[in-house]
């Protein structure tokens, strides 16, 4: 101590160096002090203008794990900032954000917790990145064909199907029923009888629909004048069929316009009161029909093709008239057989005439060659002639083709049932009601 204060006197340095008290004493174990002007970092661990040492949010001496890191807090501590997804004082816990429900998945996907994050995946039925879900659309195949709409669901469809088809994907028609007229009402006794015969239909629910393959009235007779073509038979078979519940297709007959004292004034009355006559109901056919001759029509229900044809028996009044009509009748019949061919399982034929008319083999003829291309089965229905008749007319060149002529007058209509699933295919009968 002498010496140090003999060294002060001539004016050298003091140092104290006890116990390292001494500014110039640096430590390892120490950072040096932020203020000093020589320090510009702090060591590992340490941070702040003071140099702080990393002592973890709890102060519990420990330091951030590799998800955190240590930055100068409140009070002088150093706290470890963690990375987005984790958590605690170190930093060292995963944050589970599927339990936290603080995730960003779509509410139609599951969370899968991960390390520091997680995962989203759209759930069965639905499609997306997780985040955005979207029904995936069972629909987009068309599952329903055709013959029905598809209604999308949770990983599955339902199929509503139309009214004649059935099925979980609407692939099967269902059984095709419907009544046929022919020939009536010639009296009044035959006009209360089809009345009767039309109430008893509608109980029975037999049928989709109803056709009429012609002659309303009793034939005229010049000689007696008796039945003649006023408006009043046309009107009285209109109300009558009008009490069907179900909708109801005329075709025209010899007696009601071809056989009249004056047919084109017939014909009139037969256009205004029972042209398109189904119209009348509001689930009718949508039918087609042919340009140049509207009365006849054509449509497809349960895989049967459907046609109707103005073909009359009767006089043959102007022969020009009458083949142009048979051309017509044959080519319209032709081009619906080649054209629906694919689409369907069996046609059926509705004509007044029977193929032994000779004054229509013109288009028998022609209608017998397409059957033959047609190939599956045809059945041809008739009236005119008054006698019950089943019958195959071309066993050699045509066998795919049945005849059904009805009697008419005071008969019951005949029931057609169509059922693609039975070898028989269709069933005729002549007495429903029984």
């Amino acid at each position: 101590m002498v010496g140090a204060l003999k060294r002060a006197a001539r004016g050298l340095p003091l140092v104290f160096a006890v116990g390292c008290f001494i500014l110039a004493c640096n430590s390892t174990e120490t950072p040096p002090p932020a203020d000093t002007a020589d320090v510009t970092t702090c060591p590992a661990d340490y941070v702040g203008d003071l140099c702080v040492p990393c002592l973890g949010r709890t102060g519990d001496g420990g330091v951030c794990s590799k998800h955190g890191k240590c930055l100068a807090g409140p009070d002088g501590l150093a706290l470890c900032q963690c990375e987005e997804g984790y958590q605690g004082p170190a930093c060292s816990e995963d944050i589970d954000e599927c339990l936290l429900s603080t995730s960003s998945c779509s509410p139609d996907a599951f969370c899968t917790n991960t390390m520091g994050g997680y995962e989203c995946t759209c759930n069965p039925g639905y499609e997306g990145d997780g985040h955005n879900c979207t029904n995936i659309d069972d629909c987009a195949l068309a599952p329903c064909g055709e013959h029905g709409s598809c209604i999308d669901g949770l990983e599955t469809f339902d199929c509503l199907c139309h009214h004649d088809y059935e099925g979980a994907q609407c692939e099967t028609p269902k059984i095709l029923r419907f009544a046929v007229f022919a020939d009536t009402p010639y009296t009044s006794e035959q006009e209360q009888i089809l009345q009767d015969h039309i109430t008893q239909m509608n109980q029975a629910a037999m049928s989709v629909f109803v056709i009429h393959l012609g002659d309303i009235k009793g034939g005229y007779k010049a000689a007696t004048q008796d039945n003649p073509c006023t408006e009043d038979p046309y009107i009285k078979v209109a109300d009558i069929f009008h009490e069907s519940t179900v909708p109801v297709l005329f075709i025209p007959g010899d007696n009601e316009w071809n056989d009249c004292e004056d047919p084109d004034e017939a014909w009139g009355f037969w256009w205004k009161h029972l042209h398109q006559f189904e119209a009348f109901w509001p689930d009718a056919p949508v039918v087609e029909r042919q340009a140049l001759r509207e009365e006849n029509f054509a449509w497809v229900s349960h895989q049967v093709l459907l046609i109707g044809i103005n073909l009359v028996g009767g006089k043959k009044i102007d022969p020009d008239a009458w083949d142009l009509r048979l051309a017509q009748d044959a080519e319209w019949v032709a081009d619906q057989l080649d054209s629906k061919k694919d689409a369907v399982g069996l046609a059926i034929i509705f004509g007044h005439a029977a193929p032994s008319n000779t004054k229509s083999s013109a288009f028998f003829d022609a209608f017998r060659l397409s059957a033959q291309a047609f190939e599956k089965p045809i059945l041809y229905m008739n009236g005119d002639l008054h006698s019950w008749l089943v019958e195959k007319p071309y066993p050699a060149d045509a066998p795919n083709v049945t005849q059904v002529q009805l009697v008419g007058g005071s008969d019951p209509p005949v029931r057609i049932t169509v059922d693609h699933n039975s070898t028989e295919v269709f069933t005729i009968e002549s007495q429903p009601f029984q």
